[in-house]
This record gives C-alpha cells, structure tokens and sequence, in this order.
C-alpha cells in the first residue's frame, strides 16, 4: 500500500471526467485500487427512504454474485444502514459501523467472503440530493481489516473531491433526464404522456396524464405502475410496458382501453433508445401516451397503420380481424381470398 503522491491529481481529474463519461469509472477505480491493494469493488446509489440500492455495480465478480446481491444479500447489507445517515461524513470503514455481534450483519459478511472473497471495506459516500446517497466502496480479504484503516486515511484528501464528481454526475445526468422531458412535451399536441424507467415505472408524468390518473376510470396509478380497471386490459398494458422496457431487444407496442366503456383510447409505449448511466435514477426507457379516440364505433384502421406501419390493406384485415370476423367473411368483405387474409396476419 502507497501513499497517492502525485497520482492523487490525476485520480481526481479522471474522477471528475468520469462523473459526466461513466466509462472512464473502471480507470479511477483501478488507479485507486493499485495504490491500496483493493481486490474488489461496489459502485451503488441508495434511496435514504427505502435503504434501498436504486443502482450497483460490483466489480471484479461474477454475474451470480451480483444476482443474489440484488435479490436478497443487498438487504443485509450493513452499509445501506449507514447511507441513512451519512453521520460518518463522506469517508468510512468497517471499523466505524460493522457490528459483527448483529446476526444479520454476521450472515451478510460470511455471505460476502464465501462468494466474493471481500471482508474488510473504506467507503467514499456522497449525498446525491435530499433522498439519495452514493458510495464508492474498496474492498479487502479477510484479516486485511487494517488495510481498510490505512486505506481511509491514504484516501482522506481525495475524498471530498471524489464525493463531489459522484454528486456532479448525479446532477448532471438527472438534468439531461429533464431536458429530454421538456422537448418531448412540447411535441405531444396535449397527448397524456409518461416516462417508465426500466422496470416500468412512471418517472414523469404531464399534467393531461395526472388529470386521467386522477380520474382513474380507464387507467390508475398503483405503486408506480399504471393498472386498469379491468384484469384483462391491466394484463394486457403491463406486457406491453414489459415489452418495451424489460427485453433485450424492446419492441414498441399499442392497446385500446375502454372495450367495455363508453369512451375508448390508444395507448402507446414506445421504447427510449438510451445507453445505461451509473447515476441516472430515473433514466427514460419507454414513452407511454394516451390518446382519446373520437366517437364510440366505426373502424379503427388508420390507426393501425399509425401504430404499426401496416398497409392500408393489412390494417383493414386487422380491423376485422379485432370485430372477430372469419378469413372467409374477410375475404369476401375485401374482395380477396382468404389465403391472402391469413399471410396478411402473418406479418
């Protein structure tokens, strides 16, 4: 272990690049680590409401570890305790708050050295904004609790430094996230709109959306995620919301809420093409928009052009298709066979 000398500059000009450019993470990190031994990494920002981790990345693990994190170890963790009240100030060790007679926390730590080889730690914490905190964690092996302690006191002068490049990229990026909502806003044309995060929660929301969530006839807000008031319709959004956000490759999709109403609209989602950013908590994965359809019959086929680029022929024969009618009478209806109705369904 070394102290930082000169190198200390450089790690914090590269931090502080690395809060706008997340690339550039890896760099800081291994520069850091090569001057404290560090054998592994975590990168996390926690909702001081929840104690809950919003975003992590471990480094130098593999992906199972970073599984059983994320589904239950994370809420074991001894440090999501801690980022509630960041009363240590931006700067900690296990030495400051590992309570190892807490079973939970002794579970935990057995947990993190069988898996990953991690024991001991020296965190640089930052507050993000009123109910986000950030860390950024070095980790040791076990009975290498005194690297940790010397690690803490090697770092204290770059500390501050980096807790505010985590800040500033936090900022930043969440100000990008705002921008990307004011343009997009002013080209709705009065649309109710919302912004859904990666697991399909509304994050933004216009105020046309708020009038109709509030109204809650055809579609409600519930724990973040937008539901119907019949099963059947409320199945069907939430696997287009899905479809849209949580696949390796989202695919837009389109409903009609109000089949058993007087008043019908168009839901649309359409996926947000984005890159993932370490500190945007409410990054945009899809465009939702509802749209109040014109009269409580007739035929629906230019929307189905709109939505998803059929032909002026397909959209007839899907149309029909929605009103249950047969190949045959389709055929008939169109004037073609009904070998052509069912390639038409096949696109």
């Amino acid at each position: 272990m070394t102290d930082l000398g000169d190198a200390a500059q450089s790690i914090v000009e590269l931090a502080f690049a690395a809060a706008i450019d997340e690339s550039l993470w890896p760099r800081v990190v291994a520069q850091v680590a090569a001057h404290i031994g560090s054998i592994g990494t975590f990168l996390g920002v926690a909702d001081t409401q929840s104690v809950n981790p919003r975003y992590f990345q471990l480094a130098r693990t593999s992906a199972i570890v970073v599984e059983e994190y994320g589904s239950e170890m994370r809420f074991r963790d001894p440090q999501m305790a801690i980022v509630q009240r960041l009363k240590l100030g931006s700067l900690y060790c296990d030495a400051d708050h590992v309570d190892l007679s807490n079973p939970v926390t002794a579970e935990y730590m057995r947990w993190q050295h069988d898996r990953t080889g991690w024991y001991g730690h020296t965190t640089i914490a930052a507050t993000l904004s009123e109910n986000m905190r950030s860390g950024l964690s070095f980790h040791f092996a076990h009975g290498e609790n005194r690297k940790a302690v010397e690690a803490k006191a090697i770092l204290a002068p770059i500390a501050p430094s980096i807790a505010q490049a985590l800040q500033l990229g936090f900022r930043h990026s969440s100000e990008l996230t705002n921008e990307y909502w004011r343009a997009l806003s002013e080209q709705l044309n009065g649309r109710a709109a919302c912004l859904l995060d990666e697991a399909g929660r509304v994050i933004r929301a216009n105020r046309t959306a708020g009038r109709l969530l509030d109204d809650g006839q055809l579609v409600q807000l519930r724990r973040g995620r937008l539901s119907c008031a019949r099963q059947a319709e409320s199945e069907r959004l939430t696997a287009i919301i899905d479809g849209a956000t949580r696949t390796l490759l989202p695919q837009p999709g389109a409903m009609l809420l109000g089949r058993f109403t007087g008043e019908r609209m168009l839901v649309r989602v359409s996926p947000v093409v984005r890159s993932r950013r370490a500190m945007v908590l409410e990054e945009p994965a899809a465009l939702l928009t509802i749209q109040r359809l014109a009269g409580n019959s007739g035929t629906f086929d230019h929307l189905w052009r709109e939505v998803f680029g059929l032909t002026e022929q397909e959209a007839r024969v899907a149309d029909l298709l929605r009103h249950g009618r047969s190949a045959a009478d389709i055929g008939l209806a169109l004037s073609i066979s009904p070998a052509t109705v069912r390639t038409h369904t096949k696109i």
